[in-house]
């Protein structure tokens, strides 16, 4: 990929946006450091989500001062025992409403040691689809996180598994295009397995979430 040719090309657009979403405790607020180089995404763990609303931060890739610049969009954690699934992934989706032009990447991450594809994960994916349109998961990359706590086998049987059950659930199932990216992040390395985030904002098109319109009464 020429990484300044897709500059020039998405030029218009003014803004780039990325947004993570998750299992609460997954490591998505680490994640969100990780990429802008800093620490304004508050991390914790355990069942309750330290982040409670939509936050957005502008800033640069990794801090790189020569990249665009990039809304980096965190959101409140799946399977928070406080509160229903549905009413967070519905709460995100009115959240977007107000990026009119749209978002270029969706981060959807989930513990590498702890990858559990059941009902009530593929409940929540069916409903990211229904409140965000058809065509999401051609913006959607997995993560791994907590890369560090696995051994290079177990991190290959774990990226294996997910696409295994992700990418056919998608396709089959939703009959959804999807991305086949499955991303490992190790955190705290210098190589931290976030480099492919940057190409894949630079060089997807915007895409505007096709939120319900009746979901807005809730919020």
């Amino acid at each position: 990929l020429d990484i300044q040719k897709a500059i020039m090309r998405n030029e218009e657009d003014a803004k780039y946006r990325v947004i993570i979403m998750g299992k609460t405790g997954s490591g998505k607020s680490s994640v969100m450091n990780s990429l802008t180089q800093s620490t304004k995404f508050k991390v914790g763990e355990g069942i309750l989500s330290e982040t409670k609303d939509v936050t957005c931060f502008k800033g640069k890739f990794k801090g790189r001062i020569n990249t665009p610049d990039i809304d980096f969009i965190d959101t409140p954690g799946f399977f928070d025992s406080s509160t229903k699934d549905n009413e967070i992934i519905a709460k995100i989706a009115i959240s977007l409403r107000k990026f009119e032009d749209g978002i270029n990447l969706i981060l959807f991450c989930f513990p590498a040691y702890e990858i559990r594809i059941d009902a009530t994960l593929q409940a929540s994916w069916k409903f990211l689809k229904l409140v965000m349109g058809h065509a999401v998961y051609e913006h959607v990359i997995i993560v791994l996180t907590h890369g560090n706590r696995l051994s290079a086998e177990e991190l290959d049987i774990a990226t294996k598994r997910m696409k295994q059950h992700f990418v056919p659930f998608i396709k089959d199932q939703l009959k959804c295009k999807v991305k086949e990216d499955v991303l490992v992040y190790h955190h705290g390395a210098k190589d931290d397995g976030l480099e492919k985030v940057f190409s894949s904002v630079i060089s997807n098109k915007k895409y505007q979430p096709k939120v319900m319109e009746d979901l807005k009464k809730y919020y």
